[in-house]
């Protein structure tokens, strides 16, 4: 009875050590597989960051390549501002130009007509002015009528609405200047007409004096001209020839065809070439 007792207990413990193993191996094989299923996690896990990490760096060259694409867009745009502000500044003072232009040229036109208009005035009642003589004055009188017929024009304009403002004052001066110049013109043509109707008189040619071939010695001695003339006559001065190093002179009276006969100052008649042209010393032609 106790033998089988003791093999009973040590059949039962055989037993227990079996399901023991089993148990183990049981215990084993889960922590296997948990482990297994750890790793496989954990490679899903990486894969899974790896890819996400790749899809910010794509999402971050994307983004950098529309910033640099918008900075060039705006770096275009200002280029273009900028052009489009200099094409206008050109634009605008191309047409203040013109502008300058046409208030001048009609403000010169003005004291051009109006000057022209006082001078013929003047010439038609003072017959020396048309001969050259005190041009000087009616210059001046040219030169207000011209100031004078701009600021009538521009006032003009204004009251008509043709114009929102005047001609400036230099403007108005350009005008005048203009109809001023007319005088001093005429005093040049008048001494440019007299010299050459006595070129023509005494049957010198224009332009520098040539050599005569038939030159004959003066008979009147090297002397300044006279200061205190006869009534009507005149005293013409002419530059230095070959054979007058100095210049010479001629008194001269004037002909009933207008023209102006040779004097022999020594006589007071008339004379050749030789006795009417009378040498200047040296101190006389300088």
């Amino acid at each position: 009875m106790g033998l089988r007792a003791v093999e009973y207990f040590e059949q039962a413990f055989e037993d227990c050590d079996g399901r023991r193993g089993v148990t183990q191996v049981t215990v084993d094989s889960v922590h296997g597989s948990s482990a297994r299923l750890l790793y496989d996690d954990e490679r899903a896990a990486d894969q899974i960051l790896s890819e996400l990490t790749i899809l910010s760096l794509e999402l971050g060259r994307g983004e950098a390549r529309r910033q640099s694409q918008a900075a060039d867009i705006r770096q275009a745009l200002r280029a273009e501002v900028r052009k489009f502000d200099a094409d206008r500044a050109r634009l605008e003072g191309r047409i203040a130009f013109y502008d300058a232009a046409e208030r001048a040229v009609i403000a010169t036109g003005i004291g051009t007509v109006a000057g022209a208009a006082t001078f013929g005035v003047g010439a038609f009642a003072f017959p020396a002015a048309a001969a050259g003589h005190s041009a000087w004055g009616l210059a001046g009188l040219s030169a207000a009528a011209g100031v004078a017929g701009s600021g009538a024009t521009q006032a003009y304009e204004i009251a008509a609405g043709d114009r929102d403002d005047g001609y400036s004052l230099a403007e108005m001066g350009i005008s005048g200047g203009v109809g001023g110049l007319l005088g001093p013109g005429v005093r040049a043509a008048g001494h440019a007409v007299r010299a050459y109707r006595g070129a023509k008189a005494c049957g010198a040619p224009k332009g520098v004096p040539k050599v005569s071939p038939k030159f004959q010695t003066p008979t009147n001695a090297p002397q300044l001209p006279p200061e205190n003339m006869p009534a009507g006559m005149r005293v013409r001065q002419m530059p230095p020839t070959e054979q007058y190093p100095n210049g010479y002179w001629r008194l001269e009276k004037p002909m009933s065809n207008g023209g102006w006969q040779g004097i022999d100052p020594s006589t007071m008649k008339p004379g050749t070439q030789a006795q009417t042209h009378v040498p200047l010393p040296p101190s006389g032609g300088q």
